[in-house]
């Protein structure tokens, strides 16, 4: 059995360890353009593993040949396209990235190859996505549905009380872009900044902020209330305000002694400074309310950074999730065409919790009276 890993970032090398433990797949293949990345899963593998130094655009056919499966951890700007391709060969795919086209586009695709699609296979949208998947198996009348994600420094550092580790451009991005919410059962987009509130989540209090990561559950649930909310420890919200006040955080060009440069690519510049911390010893944070007429439901996950392996809280619930996800396709899944991860949760939970639950810990509750109370709102 062949699995091809197209891409070897955090996430990418993230999914080949997991499937190395796994045992499901004789050949895992890594593809990267670069050479820095593929050494990196060489010493996280060993020689386990093959990589393959290539240009996923120009040589894709080539790199997917005879692979039963393959795994997407490239970035979201190129991979709607690659695995359109892939799907067209006919086989299937499992993708992590965050890329700005419906993955429903690809549905007729996948289906005419009879093969399976499934996107958003990471920590939110992903774990999110399952877990709201198997509330809604266990009430099928859910009211409101509420997801607080964070990816976090352990610590508030710098003079924006944050870190990442990640694409800079993503996480400016993640002010700018409207937010897609369920509101009074209707779909509607609002400013990523129009509601930050306070919530207290496990003892610790964060600021969170609409950001667009329901993606495919705006298709595939009804609910009469649903959003996602990304936290941040407070005071962070209030910089980067101010930062859209002064035209920074925005899409205009600015004029500097003739030269026109974007006020993004700017901050970009300062926030590779304060910001950026690639090496960066990160927590991820889970938290997801379900409230229906007869049922309640809380689940709980909260990661760290990983030392024996060098692997950040958020590569390892995004890549391992990819990578079970890869070996349900084999396993389990016999449905064809776009499958997002909510159907995971629907149909398989039990076997992605068996699996996921050997490295992360997700802690789901039922009919828990006080499962979260507002604190305060600005």
């Amino acid at each position: 059995m062949r699995i091809t890993i197209l891409g070897s970032g955090l996430v990418g090398r993230s999914i080949a360890y997991r499937l190395i433990l796994g045992g499901l797949f004789d050949d895992v293949i890594v593809v990267d353009v670069s050479e820095r990345n593929l050494k990196a899963v060489r010493k996280l593998c060993g020689d386990k593993i093959k990589t393959v130094r290539a240009n996923v655009l120009k040589q894709l056919e080539d790199i997917v040949s005879g692979s039963d499966i393959v795994s997407c951890a490239l970035p979201g700007s190129i991979s709607f396209e690659v695995c359109r391709r892939v799907l067209e060969l006919g086989i299937s795919v499992v993708d992590s990235s965050y890329m700005p086209q419906d993955p429903f586009q690809l549905d007729d695709t996948a289906r005419d190859k009879g093969v399976v699609y499934i996107p958003d296979a990471g920590f939110a949208p992903g774990i999110s996505n399952i877990v709201v998947g198997y509330f809604l198996s266990k009430s099928n009348n859910l009211k409101s549905i509420r997801i607080y994600v964070g990816g976090l420094p352990t610590e508030p550092v710098g003079p924006f009380a944050h870190l990442v580790n990640w694409s800079l451009l993503d996480f400016i991005d993640e002010y700018l872009r409207p937010a897609r919410i369920i509101r009074n059962g209707k779909i509607v987009s609002v400013d990523p900044l129009s509601d930050v509130e306070i919530v207290e989540i496990r003892g610790t209090k964060y600021e969170a902020f609409y950001t667009d990561g329901l993606r495919t559950l705006l298709k595939t649930v009804r609910a009469e209330n649903m959003f996602e909310k990304t936290i941040r420890y407070p005071g962070h919200i209030e910089r980067m305000r101010f930062l859209r006040e002064i035209g920074l955080l925005s899409d205009i060009t600015m004029d500097l002694n003739g030269a026109r440069i974007p006020a993004r690519k700017i901050l970009e510049n300062i926030l590779r400074r304060h910001v950026y911390r690639p090496d960066m010893r990160d927590k991820v944070v889970l938290y997801i309310i379900a409230e229906g007429k007869e049922k309640s439901f809380e689940a709980y996950l909260e990661e760290f950074y990983d030392e024996s392996l060098g692997l950040s809280a958020m590569a390892r619930t995004t890549g391992f999730t990819n990578a079970i996800l890869c070996e349900a396709v084999i396993e389990k899944i016999r449905e064809k065409g776009v499958f997002p991860p909510e159907y995971v949760g629907m149909e398989y939970m039990d076997y992605f919790m068996a699996r996921i639950g050997k490295h992360i810990r997700i802690t789901i509750s039922e009919n828990n009276p006080n499962l979260y109370k507002d604190k305060h709102k600005n």
